[in-house]
C-alpha cells in the first residue's frame, strides 16, 4: 500500500500534514504553560509539533485534532492503515537493526501474556460497575467476570457499535461520546472501576478527564491506566521509529514522574507504580490510582 491509495485524511497522516482548521492549540496538559515559543522538539513529524515543556518538561503534542475528527476522519479505525505504512516505510533500511528487538519484545510477550489489565481489575474491584474509557470494539470489557458490569466510551462510531453488543447484554452503559463528555453525563460516585488501556495518551485534556474519574468512582475505587513508556529504553534505541509514537493520535507522551504528577494533581491515590509496571525494557507504562475515601 502506498500513500497515494489511502484517503485524503489517511494520507495526510502518512505525510506528517496537519490541517490548522482541524487542529486545536494546546498549551501544556500538566502544568498549563505556554510553550508557543518553543523549537518544536526533532521527535516531531511534518508539520505536527511536539513539545517538552519549560515549565513541568511533559512532552506533548501542540497542535491536536478535534474531537470531531477523532471520531470520524481520524478514528484509529482508519488512520491505524496510515500509521502501519508509516512505520514500514520508515524502518525499511533498518530492518537489520529492528529485527532483534523485534524478536525480544515477542519472547516477552509471551512470557508476560497481555492480561495485566483484566488481572488488576479483579484484584481491586470486588463488585461492581467498571468503566472503560476508549473502550474500542468492547473486546477487554468481554473478558471482566461475570460479577462485574461493564461499561464503556468511546469515540469512534464503528467501535461503539461493536461494543454496545458486549456491554447492554449484561446490563452495562456504552456512551458514544468523547472520553470527557463521557465521563462528565456519569453520576458521581457511580463507577467501581475505571479502565483506561491504552487511551490517556489520546486525550486532549487528560488532567480534567482524570478529575473527572477521580469524581464518578466510589470511595476507595480505582482507575487501572496503561500508557507507552516515554522512559522506555526501546524509545531511546528505536528513536523517531519508536511504536509509541503515533501522530497525531497519540498527543501525549507519558514517563512514571509526568504520569504519577498528573494522577496526583487530579486527587487520585498512587496505589501502585512500581518498577515491574514500568519495565526500561517495555514500551509499557501501568499506574493503579484510588479514589479518596
Amino acid at each position: 500500500m502506498s500513500a497515494s491509495t489511502l484517503s485524503a485524511p489517511a494520507a495526510a497522516l502518512v505525510a506528517g500534514h496537519a490541517d490548522a482548521a482541524r487542529c486545536l492549540e494546546r498549551v501544556c496538559p500538566l502544568c498549563g504553560q505556554d510553550n508557543h515559543g518553543q523549537p518544536p522538539s526533532t521527535l516531531s513529524r511534518g508539520t505536527w509539533r511536539l513539545k517538552q515543556c519549560r515549565g513541568c518538561a511533559f512532552v506533548y503534542l501542540e497542535n491536536a485534532l478535534r474531537y470531531e475528527e477523532l471520531s470520524v476522519n481520524h478514528a484509529w479505525s482508519k488512520s491505524r492503515l496510515a500509521e502501519k505504512q508509516f512505520r514500514a516505510d520508515a524502518n525499511s533500511w533498518r530492518e537489520p537493526a529492528v529485527r532483534p528487538m523485534r524478536a525480544i519484545r515477542t519472547w516477552l510477550r509471551r512470557l508476560l501474556p497481555r492480561r495485566k489489565a483484566a488481572r488488576l481489575i479483579e484484584q481491586y474491584v470486588r463488585s461492581g460497575q467498571v468503566l472503560e474509557v476508549g473502550c474500542g470494539s468492547g473486546q477487554m470489557l468481554r473478558r471482566l467476570p461475570e460479577h462485574l458490569v461493564p461499561c464503556g466510551i468511546e469515540i469512534d462510531a464503528r467501535a461503539a457499535a461493536k461494543a454496545r453488543k458486549h456491554i447492554e447484554p449484561r446490563g452495562g452503559l456504552l456512551l458514544h461520546a468523547d472520553g470527557l463528555g463521557g465521563l462528565t453525563s456519569l453520576e458521581d460516585a457511580s463507577m467501581s472501576g475505571v479502565l483506561m488501556h491504552s487511551y490517556l495518551e489520546h486525550e486532549n485534556q487528560p488532567l480534567e478527564v482524570l478529575q473527572q474519574t477521580a469524581r464518578v468512582l466510589v470511595p476507595g475505587g480505582v482507575v487501572v491506566i496503561k500508557v507507552p513508556n516515554f522512559a522506555s529504553f526501546n524509545r531511546h534505541l528505536l528513536g523517531r521509529v519508536w511504536p509509541g509514537f503515533r501522530f497525531p493520535d497519540h498527543v501525549n507522551y507519558f514517563t512514571p514522574e509526568s504520569l504519577q504528577a498528573i494522577v496526583s494533581a487530579a486527587g487520585l491515590k498512587i496505589l501502585r507504580c512500581s518498577w515491574l509496571d514500568r519495565l526500561p525494557t517495555s514500551d509499557s507504562l501501568w499506574l493503579v490510582g484510588q479514589a479518596s475515601g
